[in-house]
């Protein structure tokens, strides 16, 4: 950097710290209360985020982006559909709090090595950082997907073979929410818990599938809820079918995933046999040319 470069950059920096010192300041009186039982575990430096959610509500960001749905997606899978917004929120304003804070610091370090491409640097540590928390979400909800998947066969055909044996759905729900300790289980022991507090089987169920997020489980929570006022046997009938369609799922889901993983394969393959022809073509041309 020449001279003008370095009093550019560090007149840059100047104006940044101080609008994030005070954008942080403001928003550290305004929402505090959000930040304030965040598990520091899950969320560290989580003192930073009242940066980024004082900037989101001076610029009112709208919830209509491709970008933000998807995020809403993951975030209802992962919190329920009560509590996406909130986590959205944060999630953007820890976002933008550390991606600014990063942004300028990498932009001091380019003025301290004083060089132009320590500059360049800076923009994409912080298109790293966005890349990073994103990723971290959409990562977390497909793990969640993939736990949900693959327990919901074994949970379904217990529950329809102890709607078989006479016991009531509700009975039943409880039942084979309390045999397992996965994470399935565990959002079947939440819908049990918040039907116990008031909230109607119906609803209850459909916070369920909202949760889980998978499309053919909510089919299935969808056509339950249209059976439920039908006899014992036709319910039956229903769960026994639904059962064999989620087996049926899940041998296709893990075909598509051995075909994945083939394809994957075949990458390393291709270019270790490339390396292996440049290897034996090279000498052999290199005697052709002597």
């Amino acid at each position: 950097m020449g001279a003008s470069g370095l009093v550019a950059v560090s007149s840059l920096i100047t104006v940044l710290s101080v609008l994030y010192v005070y954008f942080w300041s403001v928003g550290n009186h305004r929402f505090e209360h959000m930040i304030r039982d965040l598990p520091a575990r899950r969320f560290p430096l989580k003192c930073l985020y009242t940066f980024g959610l004082e900037l989101l509500s001076k610029i009112r960001y709208g919830s209509t982006s491709q970008y933000v749905r998807k995020l809403e997606k993951c975030f209802r899978i992962l919190y329920g559909r009560r509590d996406s917004a909130f986590y959205l929120h944060i999630h953007l304003a820890r976002m933008i709090s550390v991606t600014c804070l990063v942004f300028i610091l990498l932009l001091l370090l380019s003025v301290m090595v004083n060089a132009w491409t320590a500059f360049l640097f800076a923009f994409a540590g912080a298109g790293g950082m966005v890349y990073y928390y994103d990723r971290l979400i959409y990562e977390k909800a497909d793990r969640h997907l993939e736990q949900i998947r693959r327990d919901f066969p074994d949970a379904l055909t217990t529950m329809t073979l102890l709607v078989n044996a006479g016991m009531i759905l509700d009975r039943a729900w409880r039942a084979t929410a309390q045999s397992n300790s996965g994470l399935l289980y565990k959002e079947m022991q939440r819908t049990s818990v918040r039907i116990d507090n008031g909230v109607s089987r119906a609803a209850a169920l459909r916070e369920f599938a909202d949760r889980c997020g998978d499309q053919f489980l909510d089919k299935v929570i969808s056509a339950l809820l249209q059976n439920l006022s039908k006899g014992n046997r036709e319910l039956v009938a229903f769960l026994r079918r639904m059962s064999d369609e989620s087996w049926n799922e899940r041998k296709h889901s893990v075909r598509r995933k051995g075909e994945t993983a083939s394809a994957r394969m075949l990458f390393p393959i291709v270019l270790t046999f490339i390396g292996i022809l440049i290897l034996v073509m090279v000498p052999i041309m290199a005697n052709g040319t002597v």
